[in-house]
């Protein structure tokens, strides 16, 4: 099959960015009527369940808003109208929530702290671009974009974590770092591949078991640790 062919055959499915627009549109109302929602770290155990993913579309200030919002619109559409709104669904609540799960289990600090915001969601879904070039480097259209666009938001991240001191000591870590990586795997297991190839199914399985793995594991350090 011709490049021009493979081409033709992503433009037949692609989808309005519906669930990213609804997300858009529910953290705006959410941080402009001032409803915003905040974990307290170290959790309680009367803490509610709703909260966690409560956190996901709620924001701390006028920048956290911004700076996770235009990104999040960018990539999230990007990724809805080539892999549908299944996979952006998917991607946004699975990795946001374990991003979250991932935070809460291994805080260390003795100093209460408030933790709310869409970052290990966004980086859920920027995650998803890497699956994307895995499986479908051959067909993808525009895949030197994506390519470049994840290489580019992946250095902005590095330069930040080197040299902005703020960054270092006020962002939650362990929820970007696990939302990228649980982002990555559950991608690989939604996203749309026009070839499947036999390497790719034993990639998707062990992508899979790992993903489940990790996402027990911080549920069960909260659950024998608060």
């Amino acid at each position: 099959m011709s490049n021009t062919q493979y081409y033709k055959k992503w433009s037949q499915h692609m989808l309005p960015p519906i669930h990213t627009l609804f997300i858009t549109v529910v953290c705006s109302s959410v941080y402009f009527s001032g409803n915003n929602q905040f974990l307290y770290l170290p959790p309680s155990k009367d803490e509610s369940w709703w909260v966690y993913p409560a956190t996901l579309v709620s924001h701390s200030s006028n920048t956290h808003f911004v700076s996770n919002i235009i990104p999040f619109i960018f990539f999230s559409s990007f990724l809805e109208i080539f892999h549908g709104n299944f996979t952006a669904f998917i991607v946004f609540w699975y990795s946001g929530l374990n991003g979250v799960l991932w935070e809460v289990a291994f805080f260390n600090s003795t100093v209460s702290t408030k933790y709310t915001g869409t970052s290990p969601s966004l980086y859920g879904v920027i995650s998803a671009y890497l699956a994307h070039i895995i499986l479908n480097w051959k067909e993808a259209p525009l895949k030197y974009i994506w390519l470049i666009v994840l290489v580019v938001e992946l250095c902005v991240i590095v330069v930040s974590v080197v040299y902005d001191e703020n960054y270092r000591q006020t962002v939650a870590h362990f929820s970007h770092i696990f939302g990228f990586v649980q982002g990555f795997l559950i991608s690989l297991n939604t996203i749309r591949n026009i070839i499947v190839q036999k390497w790719e199914i034993r990639l998707q399985l062990v992508a899979f078991l790992i993903s489940i793995a990790l996402s027990i594991y911080p549920i069960f350090i909260i659950y024998i640790s608060y």
